[in-house]
């Protein structure tokens, strides 16, 4: 599992509920403790749940279920498998994916921001 890519996920999913974690956990049906150690890697996260975790971020499950799969499965006979039967479809979605988090989380963090200079 790509925990840095998961991590930013739950983040963007986290951002969705407040920069609530404990809401996001909920509405996953996992406690605190999972969704934290699914986010630092501690315990993997599975593909199932990853999917449900891209839902609450308002990005596409069917997509990241893939790629969760894909991490899954990475480095082994079937991964490898995947990967070809997959083939160039899916590197494509990996870039469109790690862009839309990088945008969705800059107007996140924009809309913070902006909060900051406003006229009293």
């Amino acid at each position: 599992m790509k925990s840095d890519e998961l991590s930013q996920l739950i983040a963007l999913a986290a951002a969705q509920h407040g920069n609530n974690k404990s809401e996001l956990a909920r509405q996953l049906g996992v406690s605190p403790q999972t969704l934290n150690h699914w986010e630092t890697g501690k315990i993997p996260c599975p593909p199932e749940r990853v999917a449900l975790i891209a839902a609450a971020g308002n990005l596409p499950p069917d997509q990241w279920l893939t790629r969760a799969v894909l991490w899954k499965h990475d480095g082994t006979d079937l991964g490898e498998r995947l990967k070809v039967a997959l083939g160039k479809p899916m590197r494509a979605i990996g870039a469109a994916l790690v862009l839309c988090i990088a945008v969705a989380l800059a107007g996140h963090f924009g809309k913070a921001e902006s909060g900051l200079f406003r006229r009293a």
